[in-house]
Order: C-alpha cells, then structure tokens, then sequence
C-alpha cells in the first residue's frame, strides 16, 4: 500500500516539475530582443478592503512569471485612507518589486521607461 502512494507522489511531483521546466522555456521562447519591464499597475483609492489581497495577487502573478523579465508592481495612490496606505506600505516592504507612486511619479516613469 505504502508503494502505490509513494508512486503517486512521485508521480505528482514529476508532473509538478514537468510543468514549471515548459513554463520557463515557454516564457524564454517569447522573448523578443526589445521587452520591456512587465509593469502591474493596481489603482487603489479610499477605504479598499481588500487591498492586501490585490497587492498579493499581483506579486503572485509575477512571480509566477519567474525571472524571465524584469517586473514591477506599482500601486497607484489615487487618494486611498490612511489605513489603506499603512497595509500598502508594509506590503511593499515585504517585496522589493513594489512601489507606491501617485500619478505624476508615474506619469514621470512611464516617459523615463520608454
């Protein structure tokens, strides 16, 4: 019994494996010379609730990318509470990707960006 699920787990970690190698020679397949940072900008203002969610997945999103690229997140303050902020802020922290701008420091790195 325990050989059958010692197969199964193997098997499942092979398939695991398998999948993440296509996914890394997917992505370095689609490379062109002239790619750019992958830039996710998430808008966030007012009270949002679930704000450490949004950042979450976004840093999710892009890790899944793996390091093909360079990437950033970008959290776009179009007026959010206090409260919100704080919960952006120490996000931010957590990931070296992600930056808090208002919309003329990103207006001022899209222009730098191109």
């Amino acid at each position: 019994m325990s050989d059958i699920i010692l197969g199964i787990l193997v098997t499942i970690l092979s398939l695991a494996g398998a999948v993440s190698l296509l996914r890394f020679f997917l992505f370095r397949l689609y490379k062109s010379k002239n790619d750019k940072t992958i830039m996710l900008i998430a808008p966030l203002e007012g009270n949002c609730e679930d704000i450490e969610y949004i950042l979450r997945s976004c840093a999710t999103r892009l890790k899944w990318m793996g390091k093909v690229r360079p990437y950033r997140v970008v959290c776009l303050d179009n007026g959010m509470s206090p409260a919100a902020k704080e919960i952006c802020e120490a996000i931010c922290r957590e990931y070296e990707f992600m930056d808090i701008l208002n919309k003329r420091e990103l207006d001022i790195l899209l222009n730098t960006t191109k």
